[in-house]
């Protein structure tokens, strides 16, 4: 993950998730958010590290686009 001054990572648990197509959702999801800079998904661990411009997107909105992919956020 980049480790620029205006980026932050924001890392959320994620249950489901067995495959690279799992995997593929959840980046694809999290990807077409305006503010998201780079998704890094470890299916084994069921992890998802967000990489965002600082302010433009909220763990909120990456969790419900989680969710909407069909996933569950683990809290």
């Amino acid at each position: 993950m980049p480790k620029e001054s205006n980026v932050e990572t924001i890392d959320i648990a994620v249950s489901g998730m067995v495959c690279e197509g799992c995997a593929r959702s959840v980046r694809g999801a999290l990807g077409a958010l305006d503010g998201v800079s780079e998704v890094e998904v470890d299916v084994a661990r069921g992890a998802v590290a967000v990489a965002v411009e600082d302010g433009k997107v909220s763990r909120t909105l990456l969790e419900r686009a989680i969710e909407e992919a069909g996933f569950e956020v683990v809290r």
